[in-house]
Formats: structure tokens, sequence, C-alpha cells
């Protein structure tokens, strides 16, 4: 650093470089495959889904999708409104949107009720 009187001092700074928008992370899914015997009624998608973001305590949506094996017209996600959450499920594909402002506690109990 240079006082302008001919004096220099050596200066040291240390930057931060802060990460924006994170993506939310999913985690503690059931390891096994989930069956599921026609006619035997709705079974949940996960119980032990849980969901955090490192920047934000808050999501505004979610697709929950058929991976594999989707059957349109037999198989379906199915997902009752909540406030402030809602869905909508895509027949045709095996997509179910979810969308709305909520904290991560509420996200991750709508996830659970798929």
């Amino acid at each position: 650093m240079d006082d302008g009187a001919g004096s220099v001092t050596p200066f040291t700074f240390s930057i931060t470089i802060k990460l924006l928008n994170d993506a939310p992370v999913v985690s503690s899914l059931e390891s096994t495959v989930l069956e599921y015997v026609e006619g035997d009624g709705a079974v949940p998608l996960s119980n032990t889904i849980s969901v955090s973001d490192a920047d934000d305590v808050q999501l505004n949506s979610a697709v929950a999708k058929v991976s594999s094996g989707y059957q349109s017209g037999e198989d379906e996600l199915v997902f009752t409104d909540t406030s402030p959450i809602s869905g909508d499920f895509d027949s045709s594909l095996g997509v179910l949107t979810l969308t709305g402002t909520a904290d991560l506690a509420t996200w991750q109990s709508a996830l659970q009720s798929i």
C-alpha cells in the first residue's frame, strides 16, 4: 500500500467467494425398490425423504416422475394440494410437478405424502 509520500507498506487481504443459488439436496431415500401389486391401493414413494438447501430456507417447486416402466392410464403419482403447495400430474409423461413457496419442513412433508 502506498501512502503517496513514498512509503510503501505491505498489505494482505483475503477474498471470500460466497456460492449463490446452490441446488437443494434430496436425501434419505430408501435404497430398496418400491414394489407395488395392482389393486393394493396407494403406496407412498418414500417415508424417509429429506430436503435441505445450503443457501435458502424455502423451496418453490419439485418434480417427481416414474423413472421406468410407466404405464399411462394405469400408473399415477397422487398428491393432495396443501397450503401453499399444489400439484399437477401429467399422465402422458408420468410426471408430478409441485409448486408453491414454503419452508423446507413443509416441502419434506409434501414429498413424503406422494
